[in-house]
């Protein structure tokens, strides 16, 4: 009964669809002549029961998804009889699912050219060539189509698509001329147009179709904000401004147009009317909170220099917040206002508040910590990085901040094992690697494990060997041991050569020196002491370098400056004897 079922169901299926087709179907006068008989084979008794059988089995594979099976079986179908238009069907069908687009190809159009009136058999073509990415010809096949079956709905909409795909915007605007005549479709199918008229660049088409709708809907306040917005966007903020007047005259409250008329304001430098509809925006309007925190988020982002802009609009933020004070979007945002005009204390204060209201927004998180890192109060840093990684212990932004806060707080061993978690973790985030081995090289010379120190450095300069950071700190911890002077050299010289920073040039200088290369080391640390920007350590280096110049004098008067910068007070020794080391 099942192999009954399933053959009724595939030879039903081309006739019933056409059939309901053919009722909607405009009727075409053909000429005689142009009509072809098909004259089907005749066939046996014999070969008709063989032709049924395997069309049944081909059908049960078929339904069951066993295609090669299928195919065999309509194959023995057309061999019996080439002309049957189902089984070329059937095997195009097979040969689409299994990705055989071009061998597809001819079976669907046998199919096509014995049965003109089955919808399905165009569709199947259409698809091969679509799938074997011949879209021209997949456009061929679906304006003869449309042309076929004229009342066919969904084959304008697919062959507009086609159109689009292939660029052929006038195509697809005439297309939809004729879609919106024949079908009645109104404004769906304007807004189609709309859109590929402004993607067109046409501006002034789309304007027209926009200004149709609007005088044909004229109650639907929805076109009409469209209608200002595509004036605005073909730069007619005039025109635009006198749409939005009619839109405030029959809704004060319509949020849409006061945004759009205080942004008008602005832009023209009229802040005193921009002011009054933002009041209104704010005070009267009928926009839901969300709206109006966007609208807050948006001019924060347009007025991050315009610190008197920022606290007006920072005004209306508080006051929603007294009608809203869970709104955690809300008070985020607060938080963001504060952070941008530095009142990092407030800021800090409304993003913890937030992670009251919700611990999850990893955002707010980073929020926070920014902050706290711009404070550089690094307990801050360590207990906000630590509650983070409560969270998300894997976050290697959080673990390299928390680092830095182990680091500036002298919790070497935490730092270390916070960082050596980091680095096994930011195998695929190359720069986050490098900052971390950095760091860890830092940490492991503090704690005087020197050799982990160098192969955190090495481990830098592998993927970054211009990080001029690590030359420049590699290098001075170097000098500090008397180790691997000529590398610490290379590495001094190269950091100065690509960053001449003072500090750079100080420890080129102070490598030269412990090499004994007194008069070099002094030219580089008379350069950054020149620069006036330099600290009590560069003084008593540059001290310490004419003193071993036997210019005692002047040796003593550097110390003496290294001294009242806050120098170390072991300078007092070198200042009595007017040696050093």
């Amino acid at each position: 009964m099942k192999k009954i079922i399933v053959i009724l169901w595939v030879l039903g299926l081309a006739s019933t669809f056409a059939q309901n087709i053919e009722q909607d179907k405009t009727k075409k006068k053909k000429d005689k002549k142009e009509k072809t008989e098909k004259i089907p084979k005749k066939l046996s008794p014999e070969e008709r029961n063989k032709l049924n059988y395997y069309f049944i089995e081909g059908s049960t594979y078929w339904a069951n998804n066993q295609y090669a099976q299928a195919l065999t079986y309509f194959t023995e179908v057309l061999k019996i009889d080439p002309n049957n238009a189902a089984a070329n069907y059937n095997i195009a069908q097979i040969m689409l699912v299994m990705g055989m687009y071009e061998k597809g190809v001819p079976y669907a159009q046998k199919a096509i050219k014995l049965d003109k009136e089955n919808i399905w058999y165009r569709l199947i073509l259409t698809n091969l060539y679509l799938e074997n990415k011949q879209l021209k010809q997949a456009i061929e096949a679906q304006e003869s189509l449309v042309a076929d079956f004229p009342n066919y709905l969904d084959g304008y909409n697919q062959l507009l698509n086609f159109y689009l795909q292939a660029k052929s915007f006038d195509k697809a605007i005439s297309l939809c001329n004729e879609i919106e005549k024949k079908f009645a479709l109104g404004d769906e199918i304007v807004f189609r147009k709309i859109k590929i008229y402004k993607f067109m660049g046409k501006q002034k088409d789309a304007i027209y179709e926009m200004k149709r709708l609007t005088e044909l809907r004229p109650t639907k306040i929805e076109y009409k904000e469209l209608l200002a917005e595509t004036y605005k966007e073909a730069g007619m903020n005039e025109k635009s401004y006198e749409v939005l007047q009619e839109i405030l005259q029959a809704e004060p409250t319509n949020g849409y147009a006061l945004i759009a008329t205080m942004q008008y304001y602005e832009d023209k430098g009229e802040h005193a009317k921009a002011e009054e509809y933002t009041y209104k925006l704010f005070e009267k309007s009928d926009l839901p909170i969300e709206t109006k925190i966007q609208v807050l988020s948006n001019q924060l982002l347009k007025n991050r220099n315009k610190p008197q802009n920022l606290k007006h609009f920072l005004g209306y933020a508080l006051k929603l917040e007294t009608q809203n004070p869970d709104n955690a979007p809300l008070i985020t945002l607060i938080g963001d206002f504060y952070s941008v005009l530095d009142s990092l204390t407030q800021s800090r204060i409304y993003y913890k508040k937030s992670l009251r209201i919700n611990e999850n927004n990893i955002r707010v998180w980073q929020a926070l910590i920014d902050v706290s890192m711009r404070t550089k109060n690094y307990t801050f840093v360590k207990e906000d990085s630590d509650s983070a990684l409560d969270l998300f212990p894997n976050d290697p932004d959080f673990i390299f901040c928390n680092g830095i806060a182990c680091y500036n707080l002298k919790k070497y061993e935490s730092g270390i094992k916070i960082l050596e978690k980091g680095v096994k973790i930011s195998k695929n985030i190359p720069e986050r690697m490098i900052d971390m081995y950095s760091m860890l090289g830092d940490m492991y010379n503090a704690t005087k494990q020197y050799q982990k120190s160098d192969d955190a450095y090495e481990e830098v300069l592998k993927t970054d060997p211009q990080n001029v950071i690590v030359l420049n700190n590699y290098a001075y911890y170097l000098s500090l041991r008397k180790e691997k002077l000529d590398k610490a050299a290379e590495m001094a010289k190269k950091a100065v050569e690509l960053s001449p920073t003072p500090n750079n040039m100080d420890t080129y200088g102070w490598v030269l020196y412990r090499q004994g290369k007194y008069e070099d080391a002094e030219t580089w640390l008379k350069k950054a002491i020149d620069t006036g920007r330099v600290s009590s350590v560069v003084y008593e280096h540059y001290g310490d370098v004419l003193s071993k110049l036997n210019r005692k004098t002047e040796a003593v008067k550097y110390w003496r400056i290294a001294l009242e910068k806050g120098g170390n007070q072991n300078i007092n020794k070198k200042i009595e004897t007017g040696i050093t080391e």
